[in-house]
């Protein structure tokens, strides 16, 4: 095998990694956006509000990603992708860890907010 072919094999691998990566982060972003939305109704009753105010609640969550946009992107052209893409994962876990273990209206906010600032590095 030349060499020609095996940096073309390699950079076909690498493409290939890069789509899946960005394909899976697009992924968690809708599952994040849509388990509130179908499990509306248990988490109301488990919060003891009215359906239509948790669902005014999980609306925090695209307005955190349009606000995290502008300081994400300045963040990716100072950092680099690759550190700014890793560490908002990890805000991505703190948040669904939030969300998940959320007691009431207060703290499922506050786990919204969490999750809506990392996904636009994705």
């Amino acid at each position: 095998m030349t060499t020609t072919a095996t940096n073309d094999a390699g950079a076909t691998r690498a493409l290939i990694l890069a789509l899946l990566a960005l394909a899976c982060g697009h992924m968690l972003s809708t599952l994040l956006r849509t388990i509130p939305a179908v499990s509306l109704d248990l988490m109301a009753a488990d919060f003891g509000i009215e359906p239509q105010a948790l669902a005014s609640l999980t609306s925090v969550y695209p307005f955190a990603f349009a606000a995290a946009q502008i300081p994400v992107g300045a963040a990716m052209d100072r950092f680099g992708v690759r550190p700014v893409s890793l560490s908002l994962l990890a805000g991505t876990v703190v948040g669904a860890i939030a969300s998940a273990f959320a007691t009431g209206p207060e703290s499922f906010a506050v786990g919204q907010v969490l999750l809506g600032l990392p996904p636009p590095a994705c």
